[in-house]
């Protein structure tokens, strides 16, 4: 799976990261993971992206060039990089008929991925506010974030000792207005929870 497992023994914290394939994308699009280019989000909160963007005919090239990249950013997404999450879903919806554009937002993340090469997730925070055995959650909404059917996009991250056990970003149904968007990611989130709770049996959920 190309996993980079750290442990301390001393403290008994756990670390793990997928460095094997964020070097292997950043090689990929003709980036040097070394370099000083970087950018601190994967997308960029100003670009947008549509079917507008995509080519009346296929562009078959650039096609197979945007699935090999989306296929190792599907991997790292799942595995261990929460944060390429949403990007990964937004990017996703467009990969059959791709554009310049898509593929420009694909080196954005190479860029990105050059300046968090090093990130893992690590079980054993120190924090205050969450004991090291609380299983919490976040969970938000996107209404109408699609721009071409106005579905909302929504997702969750679950946290235990610290360090992200399960998250999602998903398009959802069209929602009237976000006090319907809302719920229906809380609902999505409820359904891992019952699942989290299932396997840490006594342990709440703080939403």
């Amino acid at each position: 799976m190309g996993m980079h497992i750290v442990r301390d023994r001393e403290s008994g914290d756990l670390g793990f990261d997928a460095r094997r394939h964020v070097y292997s994308f950043i090689w990929q699009m003709g980036r040097d993971p070394e370099s000083a280019t970087g950018v601190s989000t994967p997308l960029d909160h100003y670009e947008t992206y549509t079917k507008e963007d995509c080519h009346t005919e296929v562009d078959i090239k650039l096609r197979g060039k945007v699935w090999a990249a989306h296929g190792i950013l599907i991997h790292l997404s799942i595995r261990a990089r929460p944060d390429l999450a949403h990007a990964v879903s937004v990017l996703g919806r467009y990969v059959h008929n791709p554009s310049e554009k898509l593929w420009t937002a694909y080196d954005r993340i190479a860029k990105y991925l050059i300046k968090t090469k090093d990130i893992r997730i690590w079980f054993g925070s120190r924090e205050n506010k969450h004991g090291q055995g609380e299983l919490y959650a976040f969970s938000d909404s996107d209404w109408g974030g699609s721009l071409d059917d106005r579905r909302s996009t929504s997702a969750y991250v679950f946290f235990l000792g610290g360090a992200a056990i399960s998250w999602r970003s998903l398009s959802a149904v069209v929602s009237r207005g976000a006090w319907q968007s809302l719920p229906r990611a809380m609902s999505s989130a409820e359904c891992t929870c019952a699942s989290c709770r299932g396997a840490w049996y006594g342990k709440s959920a703080d939403f």
